[in-house]
């Protein structure tokens, strides 16, 4: 039986999913992780997996195509794979899903985001063992950071209907009251519209970050 967790979705989720991972690993599975579209990056979805640094399982270059194509098409997505979706979390927590699985099936695909604290406290060493891996990670580790600095992310794509230009004013209001020696670099995935936002962008002290 081949275990897969799916990866997709932005920085935050794909921890959830490692952490969803390394929970199976600890009970014994052999999970490997498949990275949508190739670990190429879409919009602010950027895959950063390398599955060696976290020690799990790593699918062939053949084999993330052929899955890929299967993927793309719900139909035989559904009936190659047996999927197990977040309506399942319960079930994976306490061990019960494994009561559900169907012996027709050779591939079990987790597909979905979960949020939930226990994947990410139960592995919070091996997830940090694995970020810093990655030179980024232990650069921004180790450089020492400047009193009051804060980050602000302008997140747009699909949570533009939900965060409206008012919410950034009045969060950058409410932390210069709250931080001291308050200064902030802006992270974003629409930099054309903050930019034409004068009262966020030319506000800012430090750099501005894509």
């Amino acid at each position: 039986m081949k275990i897969l967790v799916d990866i997709f979705g932005g920085f935050g989720n794909q921890l959830f999913q490692i952490g969803l991972a390394l929970h199976l690993k600890k009970k014994n599975y052999n999970p490997m992780l498949y990275t949508f579209s190739s670990k190429k990056s879409i919009g602010h979805n950027v895959f950063f997996i390398d599955e060696k640094y976290f020690g799990l399982g790593k699918l062939s270059e053949s084999e993330e195509k052929k899955i890929g194509k299967i993927k793309s098409y719900s139909y035989l997505n559904k009936k190659l794979f047996q999927i197990i979706g977040e309506d399942n979390i319960s079930s994976i927590k306490n061990g019960d899903w494994v009561k559900d699985i169907k012996s027709n099936f050779s591939t079990i695909s987790f597909n979905g985001f979960w949020q939930d604290r226990m994947f990410v406290d139960e592995n919070i060493e091996d997830i940090k063992k694995g970020l810093l891996q990655f030179d980024s990670f232990e650069n921004a580790i180790d450089k020492q950071k400047k009193k009051g600095s804060t980050v602000i992310h302008v997140r747009r794509g699909d949570h533009q209907q939900y965060l409206p230009f008012q919410y950034y004013l009045d969060s950058i209001s409410k932390a210069s009251q709250m931080i001291s020696n308050f200064h902030y670099e802006i992270i974003t995935d629409d930099y054309e519209w903050v930019k034409s936002k004068k009262r966020i962008y030319l506000c800012r002290k430090n750099t501005f970050s894509k």
